[in-house]
């Protein structure tokens, strides 16, 4: 069974710590989806699955896709989250199209989110082991001996890791490393990243690229202005091309525009 995207939406990228500071990813979530689904033409109901991918989990919703689910879509859609880097979202909208693909769904809604103002501050393992301690001590005297042995560096916040912990490698070196082993060359990059523009400024202009949607609750309107930037891929509504479900002649997918050329493929 081929799969086609048939609706898209987006919030606009800004600076971390900026107009968008006190907005969760779950809440950036709901927003693109809210309005994904608004332009679709589909009811929450006619939904069979949500995919969501996030790279910073936040300590208090692991499962960002199954509370932006909860707010958009009935309680009985399964969800679930995907975390594959830099390629979260594109990851949700792969196994999307793969639960079209072998018949478990029919109508499934895919994206990712994250919000770098909001990422999770942990502690040292001694200041952690020290609190897990007095949480369980009897008196106060046993709560504040709990402490005794913690040095002013353990008070430290620990922020999350941007290298990979097993290489020490950033994704920024290790790109550059395979880059080095597989011969490509700087050129070659650049041409291709030129290409990826060129592709995405097309498709916004005229074809099934999604421009962006409003700006979520709280952030000012002047975050969201036409013709701000934009990226693929957007918060993404996959249909087949055969769905057991009437809907609306405004959400059929384009023949041309937004079927992929082969069942599994999606392209903007």
């Amino acid at each position: 069974m081929k799969t086609a995207i048939v609706a898209g939406c987006r919030t606009p990228f800004l600076r971390s710590g900026t107009d968008f500071a006190d907005l969760t990813a779950t809440e950036l979530g709901k927003a693109a989806v809210r309005e994904a689904l608004a332009r679709s033409g589909l009811r929450p109901d006619a939904v069979d699955h949500l995919v969501y991918g996030t790279v910073v989990h936040d300590t208090q919703a692991p499962n960002i896709a199954r509370e932006v689910g909860l707010a958009v879509v009935p309680k009985s859609v399964p969800a679930y989250t995907v975390s594959r880097a830099c390629t979260s979202a594109n990851q949700a909208i792969t196994d999307a199209c793969q639960l079209i693909e072998v018949g478990q769904a029919q109508v499934v809604v895919a994206g990712g989110a994250d919000s770098l103002s909001n990422v999770p501050i942990g502690a040292s393992r001694k200041l952690a082991k020290a609190l897990v301690e007095a949480s369980k001590a009897k008196t106060l005297g046993a709560r504040l001996r709990s402490f005794r042995r913690l040095r002013p560096r353990d008070l430290v916040p620990v922020t999350p890791a941007i290298a990979e912990p097993t290489t020490g490698e950033t994704m920024g070196a290790a790109a550059e490393r395979m880059a080095k082993e597989n011969g490509i060359r700087r050129e070659d990059q650049d041409a291709w990243a030129l290409r990826s523009h060129l592709l995405a400024a097309a498709g916004t202009a005229g074809g099934p690229t999604p421009r962006q949607g409003p700006p979520p609750p709280r952030s000012p309107p002047s975050t969201c202005p036409p013709g701000s930037r934009r990226s693929w891929p957007p918060t993404m509504a996959s249909v087949p091309t055969r769905p057991r479900r009437p809907w609306p002649s405004s959400a059929r997918p384009s023949t041309g525009s937004t079927a992929p050329s082969r069942p599994g493929t999606l392209r903007p």
